[in-house]
């Protein structure tokens, strides 16, 4: 498939550039971190870092300008970032749905509706005479005759031409139908005139019997009157609701009348979307419907133009607020911790320097965001700040011993900029394992984070000292105190570890058991954005046009080849009886009247029976007009397509006139998932009735394999995440036994997060999937800092290390929640599963990291008096002396 524009390609050359570059810089950083950990730490470590860090010290006021220069002119990429809302973008372009749509769209042309709702109110202005009803009717004329005219619109709907089908009724009954009318005509006449005579006696007895129970020289007494137009629909078509409907598109009160209008391009463009509804502004304003029918009326919109605009501006909103909310949290939360106000500018110029940069980067690689990937501007605001924090949190505790600011930033560096070199790898790996599966979601979600965390910490290590030194031109460093060098090595049976570890395993392993039974959401509407008032005028849509306006549509090249898989889809719904999920099938030989060959004759015969010398005899005025006015309208040759009111066979033809569509309307709500799979596989019934049809298309068939696709996805995904990040963390620390020691947590943390969504009644979805990965990088992060000081520290040094490192951990999680707390307070739904699942996730990590895991450690440390398997250190902790200077 050739690329679609606006649509992400995985691997262009701005990826495949990223690639090399994340490569190049942990091969280059991780080697030199090694070797520099190799060192003795009393020793003045020789090497590039002193001399790059001294540089950047010296002339620090250029590299601020310099990455700023950087910020800014990434930041103008990243302005250029659009946001898009199509489902049919997030799954692959090979997938059957997205191709035959591609190849259907060429065929229908724009497929979607414009709904324009017009109500008014009953106790609201208009004129004399007039009421609600009358006015809105004809605020639908109006608005309908000015959207006809414009150039931008190809079909426009607010009535249907009910003249045709009375004037043809004869031809769509049956034959049996045709031959029962012949006949009570015939007996009808015959006793009208009989009635007309005043000599007239009965004396024929079957004149004088009635098959439905009154003498013919009795007529109206018991036959039904088939003159009377809704008796004539009662006997011949109450089986044909299909073709019956109303002449105006409006509902059960009179009240609300709709206007179908649909625009020349699909709603795809959210730009286009947009101005397709400041046209239609524009016409009511022209037309000046408010002062022409009452200021009670109101004018909303429905389908696709309006949803998606909807759907992108709550997203937009909602995430600019988040990001707002988020960022003011980040600042107390930085405030509270660091207790002094140039802790702000040390963290936030690199962290918003750093994050600004990340969505340039994004412009370059995948060119626009998704409905998954919108939120990454709080995903990254949360990740990134957790290195500046670890970074100043070490760097106050260097200082507090009383290193000089070289010394501080270069320890800080060598041994805490190394766990955060080692965190960052691990998440970076988790994320890009997105990329292996088909879903784009998670395939661009892969590339961005993937990239972007390398991204963010280059930007925030090559900042951090820079800010630093900038900072102490114009602001007195204030004076650290002594820092607490900690407690001694614990050889004494840790207290309440055994405790913590049962408890702590068993609400683990129920929470691991309940994590089974979690579910999918499969309600979309429990994850959109839009105002439940656009709901309720879905609902009302509905309801006035009896059926969904969004049926799957199949294209043909022949009527007959359409009404073939009308009768196959029919067939099928038949079979299924209950269990069927569509409602109607229906092709344009629907309206079109069957065996017309054999009906004409009858036809003629009911014609000649009204001829003008019998229907003079009848004295009754009114009869005598219905009678003529039914000859005169009797059809005297078949129909054909030509024949048919413009509006359906516009429904029911392509653009180019020589394909014909077969559509089934789904009988449950396209909300539901669910009721989506189950209706693309009902359709699929039809495949192989025409060699030469495409389909089934539409948003139930996008919205079928998009579900498929994620949910396919997405075990092997977090599969695949799962073994890259503990691949990762033997290759960094040369040991599987050290790896597990962090990687173990990790588990751990994610399937009591999943155990505790079952126990919530919080459930898997669209928006919140894509978390998942995002918490194993998140859960790794504190495992990586917390063992990595544990082993500089030595053995007994886990209360020191929750103390020191720990303290820096607990404060990182709960910036990172702060920048998903925002997200919870969204008018989007499914930005708020975001929210919801993230705060659980790092909550959860955050206590088995800092509860469970050095409880366990401790306990089996002392139970253990070796290094179990190269697990443990194997050099004593020794107070912190190891730090004097």
């Amino acid at each position: 498939m050739s690329h679609q524009p606006g649509r992400s390609v995985p691997l262009n050359p701005w990826t495949g550039l990223g690639f090399c570059g994340w490569l190049s810089f942990f091969i280059v950083t991780e080697q030199t971190l090694r070797d520099l950990y190799g060192l003795d730490s009393n020793a003045r470590p020789s090497g590039w870092l002193p001399t790059v860090l001294g540089f950047v010290l010296r002339h620090s006021a250029a590299v601020v300008a310099s990455v700023l220069g950087l910020t800014v002119a990434c930041g103008i990429l990243a302005a250029q970032l659009g946001l898009v809302t199509d489902f049919a973008q997030l799954i692959p372009d090979d997938t059957r749905s997205v191709v035959e749509q591609r190849q259907g769209e060429r065929y229908l042309g724009n497929t979607s509706l414009l709904v324009v709702v017009i109500r008014t109110r009953a106790d609201r202005g208009g004129g004399p005479g007039e009421d609600a009803g009358s006015r809105a009717r004809q605020a639908a004329r109006s608005l309908s005759e000015a959207l006809s005219g414009d150039p931008e619109f190809d079909f426009v709907l607010h009535r249907f031409d009910r003249a045709f089908f009375e004037r043809n009724a004869l031809l769509y009954l049956t034959k049996d139908q045709l031959e029962d009318l012949e006949q009570r005509l015939d007996r009808r006449i015959r006793a009208e005139v009989l009635r007309a005579n005043p000599l007239f006696v009965p004396l024929d007895e079957d004149l004088d019997s009635d098959p439905d129970g009154a003498g013919a020289d009795n007529p109206g007494q018991g036959e039904p009157d088939i003159f009377d137009p809704e008796t004539f629909r009662q006997l011949y078509f109450k089986d044909r609701n299909d073709l019956e409907t109303g002449e105006y598109l409006v509902d059960s009160t009179g009240t609300t009348y709709l206007v179908l209008a649909r625009p020349i391009r699909p709603p795809v463009d959210i730009n286009y979307n947009k101005s397709i509804l400041r046209r239609v502004g524009d016409h009511v304003a022209a037309l000046k419907l408010d002062d022409r029918y009452g200021p009670g009326l109101e004018i909303e919109f429905s389908g696709n133009y309006w949803t998606t605009t909807e759907e992108n501006d709550a997203v937009k909103r909602d995430l600019a607020n988040a990001g707002l909310l988020s960022s003011a949290l980040l600042l107390a939360v930085v405030l509270f911790y660091f207790r002094r106000v140039r802790a702000v500018w040390i963290i936030f110029i690199p962290l918003v320097s750093g994050v600004v940069v990340m969505m340039g980067y994004v412009k370059l690689a995948v060119g626009q965001l998704n409905t998954v990937t919108g939120f990454c501007f709080a995903l990254f605001m949360g990740l990134s700040i957790d290195f500046a924090i670890h970074l100043l949190a070490r760097y106050d505790e260097e200082r507090g011993r009383g290193c000089s600011v070289f010394d501080a930033l270069l320890t800080t560096y060598r041994e805490t900029g190394r766990a955060s070199v080692l965190a960052a790898v691990t998440s970076s790996v988790g994320f890009l394992s997105l990329v292996a599966g088909d879903f784009e979601g998670f395939r661009d979600f892969g590339i961005i984070a993937g990239g972007g965390i390398m991204i963010c910490l280059a930007v925030i290590a090559v900042l951090f000292p820079a800010v630093i030194a900038l900072s102490l031109r114009f602001v007195r460093e204030a004076r650290f105190a002594g820092f607490d060098l900690g407690l001694a090595s614990q050889q004494r049976r840790p207290r309440y570890a055994r405790a913590t570890v049962l408890i702590g395993a068993a609400v683990l392993c129920l929470l691991a058991w309940r994590a089974g039974y979690l579910e999918w959401e499969d309600d979309f509407r429990n994850l959109r954005g839009g105002s439940e008032r656009n709901l309720e005028t879905a609902d009302l849509v509905r309801q006035i046009l009896g059926r969904s306006t969004q049926p799957a549509v199949r294209i043909t090249d022949s009527l007959a080849e359409a009404a073939a898989l009308t009768r196959a889809c029919n067939s099928e719904r038949e079979a299924r009886a209950e269990r069927t999920t569509v409602e109607l099938c229906l092709s344009l030989a629907d309206f079109l009247p069957v065996d017309q060959a054999a009906k004409l004759p009858i036809i003629a015969g009911i014609v000649g029976l009204l001829s003008d010398k019998r229907l003079d005899a009848i004295d009754d005025d009114e009869r005598r007009a219905k009678l003529r006015e039914l000859r005169d309208q009797a059809p005297r040759a078949p129909l054909t397509e030509a024949d048919l009111p413009a509006e359906i066979v516009a429904s029911f033809v392509g653009i180019s006139g020589d394909k014909y569509l077969m559509k089934a309307y789904p009988a449950d709500s396209t909300w539901l998932a669910s009721n989506n799979i189950r209706f693309a596989e009902e359709l699929s019934a039809g495949d192989g009735v025409s060699d030469s049809d495409i389909g089934p298309i539409g948003s139930a068939m996008i919205m079928a394999d998009l579900m498929r696709v994620m949910k396919r996805d997405s075990l092997v995904i977090v599969t695949i995440a799962l073994l890259a990040v503990f691949a990762v963390l033997v290759v960094l620390f040369r040991s599987a036994t050290k790896a597990m020691a962090c990687y173990a947590p990790l588990l751990l943390s994610l399937s009591a997060t999943v155990g505790l969504m079952q126990l919530l009644d919080m459930r898997l979805g669209l928006f919140n999937m894509i978390v998942l990965p995002s918490l194993i990088g998140i859960g790794v992060d504190n495992n990586v800092h917390l063992f990595h000081r544990y082993q500089l520290e030595g053995r007994g040094s886990w209360p020191y290390t929750i103390k020191t490192t720990g303290v820096a951990c607990l404060m990182a999680a709960v910036t990172t929640m702060a920048g998903f707390a925002g997200l919870i307070l969204a008018g989007h739904r499914g930005l708020n599963t975001i929210g919801d699942l993230a705060i659980l996730g790092i909550v959860t990590a955050t206590v088995v990291s800092l509860v469970f895991l050095p409880a366990a450690i401790a306990l089996v440390e002392w139970r253990f008096k070796g290094t179990c398997f190269g697990v443990f250190p194997d050099h004593e902790f020794d107070g912190g002396k190891r730090h004097t200077r």
